[in-house]
């Protein structure tokens, strides 16, 4: 059984529309209306800036950046402890997702358009990228990346999966259903899809074998615990659920229901935590 206790922050009145966690659980970062809401265990703060409301929010590694995107395209990047903004871009083609290395100055984007591209964040110059169909089940709609052994997935939204090494197409996974969101285990040997049709897809890498397994109703989130094993996080009118799965048994080894009327919630990257808002925020 998990053992629970609860914090309650203090925020805006106005309602939450995203909970981001930092990767070392020092800050959670909210996304209200226009502007974010950083939270720490001393201090509270707003950044601002977007004219539109904010759609994403993705932290480096490190936690030294955070980048926000909006509806309207606007994307920015801050630095945290100094609330300067590094980088601002207003993208008519509207990023839907991204993820950087501070230390390679390396930015993987994808677009509403369905387009994918790696960036060298200082020259701006693009690395690699794939074009993807704006419209109709080939669109683009998520992406993974390990890395340590440079493995690229791109999911598509009819749920099929292209995996790259070194940026090289090496195999292509036709799945049955949407993907909500794809990601590798540490040692790249696991790629694991959230697929809307309330089930998780495995994936071997170095054999291209794949499992399923049956999840609770709206899953929204998986992380790894370790190389074999995930935790999954389903949430519902009545609460939500956490799920543990062992991927070589190919099965569910634990389920719990917490009856906490949510609005949003988050598995943080320590697997130790929840954040979570209400409707009232």
């Amino acid at each position: 059984m998990m053992e629970n206790s609860q914090t309650e922050l203090a925020v805006s009145v106005s309602p939450v529309d995203l909970i981001s966690a930092s990767p070392m659980m020092n800050y959670v970062a909210l996304g209200i209306g226009f502007d974010i809401q950083l939270i720490s265990q001393n201090m509270s703060q707003f950044l601002s800036k977007h004219k539109f409301k904010i759609s994403m929010l993705q932290w480096s590694s490190d936690e030294r950046y955070l980048a926000s995107v909006s509806f309207g395209g606007e994307y920015i990047i801050w630095h945290v402890a100094t609330e300067k903004i590094l980088q601002f871009r207003a993208d008519i083609s509207r990023i839907i997702q991204v993820y950087f290395e501070p230390d390679t100055k390396l930015m993987y984007e994808l677009d509403r358009k369905g387009n994918f591209d790696i960036r060298n964040s200082s020259s701006n110059k693009s690395l690699f990228s794939v074009k993807g169909s704006s419209w109709g089940d080939e669109r683009l709609v998520e992406f993974a990346y390990e890395r340590k052994y440079t493995i690229l997935a791109l999911a598509h939204r009819n749920g099929n999966i292209k995996l790259y090494r070194r940026l090289t197409l090496v195999d292509e996974i036709f799945g049955h259903n949407p993907m909500r969101n794809v990601l590798f285990n540490e040692e790249g040997t696991y790629l694991c899809c959230v697929c809307r049709g309330n089930e998780l897809l495995f994936y071997e890498t170095e054999t291209g074998r794949r499992n399923y397994i049956d999840t609770s109703p709206g899953m929204q989130q998986a992380l790894f615990i370790d190389n074999n094993s995930m935790l999954g996080l389903s949430l519902s009118s009545e609460g939500f659920v956490i799920e543990v799965f062992d991927l070589p048994a190919n099965k569910k080894k634990h389920s719990e229901k917490l009856k906490i009327p949510a609005k949003l919630v988050m598995l943080c990257p320590d697997l130790r935590h929840l954040v979570y808002s209400t409707a009232d925020s």
